[in-house]
C-alpha cells in the first residue's frame, strides 16, 4: 500500500517551556510549548523533532481509527512579531502529536528525515 510523506508547515519554533528528551534512540519532546511568528491556518504544524495538530484534527484522527500515535496537552504562545502583524488573530487549541509508529507500516510513522507518513488509502492524514 503507498503512504504519503507530509512536510507540515514551520509557523516558527520551540518555546523556551519546551523540555527535550535526550535518553531515546533520537531526540524527542517531553513537554512542548509552541512560540508562533505567524500562522497561515495549516491544522498540523511542525518545530524538529515535535508535530502538532489542532484539537480539531486530532478529534478526527482519533473518529478515523488511526493508530499508532498519542495526544499530549502543549502551550502556545504568540510572539511579539505575531502580535505585531496578526495583533487580531486567534489560534485554535493545539495538541501535541507523538507519532510512534513505523514509516510505511503503520497508520503513522516518522522517517529517518524526521517528517512522517501515513498511508494512501485514508481519505485524509
Amino acid at each position: 500500500m503507498p503512504f504519503f510523506i507530509v512536510e507540515p508547515e514551520v509557523p516558527r519554533q520551540l518555546g523556551d517551556n519546551t523540555v527535550m528528551d535526550r535518553g531515546g534512540p533520537s531526540l524527542g519532546v517531553s513537554y512542548l510549548e509552541y512560540a508562533f511568528d505567524g500562522w497561515l491556518g495549516d491544522e498540523l504544524i511542525t518545530a524538529h523533532p515535535a508535530f502538532a495538530a489542532t484539537r480539531s484534527l486530532a478529534d478526527k484522527f482519533e473518529a478515523a481509527g488511526l493508530s499508532r500515535f498519542s495526544l499530549r496537552d502543549m502551550e502556545t504562545l504568540r510572539t511579539d512579531e505575531f502580535l505585531a502583524f496578526f495583533q487580531h488573530r486567534e489560534l485554535p487549541q493545539f495538541v501535541e502529536l507523538v507519532i510512534s509508529g513505523e514509516p510505511g507500516v503503520d497508520d503513522f510513522g516518522r522517517t529517518e528525515t524526521g517528517s512522517w507518513s501515513c498511508p494512501s488509502k485514508r481519505s485524509r492524514c
